[in-house]
């Protein structure tokens, strides 16, 4: 039996893990002073997923992350994906949610930042989900503007990621 804290039970795996990974990604600085970096671009999270548009092993979509409820839905997906290999699909996953949460916070100078917070709000009080994050990212019911954001931030999300590329392979 998996035992689960109610205070961050909801249907966003993606935010769930990915802030986890997101808050996860440390530096250290000095080890006589004890001093760290935080929320820096996770170096091994960001090789796994690698470069998305030169991928050639499966990789999960965008509205996949934001859809994924948890992740005993995420190993059957994954299983799907790649069988046999749901393990490789499942880590995938965390490194895609990393960069996601990353983007968020940090990416296309800012753009996404006070929106992403509000959504933060909103899952630190049980009340994430997909729709909600929609909400929060200001778009309305409307399928035609929902496909163009999903379009935008996932694309934005890929640059992100190549840009974060980028900079690691240059020693930033």
């Amino acid at each position: 039996m998996e035992l689960l804290d109610g205070r961050l039970h909801g249907e966003t795996h993606w935010f769930q893990e990915g802030f986890a990974e997101f808050f996860g990604a440390a530096d250290r600085i000095s080890s006589q002073t004890g001093e760290w970096a935080l929320l820096r671009p996770y170096r091994s999270r960001l090789a796994e997923w690698g470069d998305p548009l030169l991928r050639k092993t499966p990789q999960w979509t965008l509205e996949e992350v934001l859809k994924m409820p948890n992740k005993m839905v995420m190993a059957v997906l994954a299983e799907q994906k790649m069988p046999g290999k749901k393990e490789v699909m499942n880590s995938l996953f965390y490194a895609q949610a990393w960069s996601l949460n990353h983007l968020l916070y940090f990416g296309k100078e800012g753009k996404y930042h006070d929106r992403y917070l509000r959504y933060v709000n909103e899952e630190m009080r049980c009340r994430g989900s997909f729709e909600r994050f929609l909400e929060c990212m200001e778009v309305g019911p409307d399928e035609a503007a929902r496909a163009a954001f999903l379009e935008e931030l996932g694309d934005d999300w890929v640059g992100h990621q190549k840009s974060l590329l980028r900079k690691s392979s240059e020693g930033r």
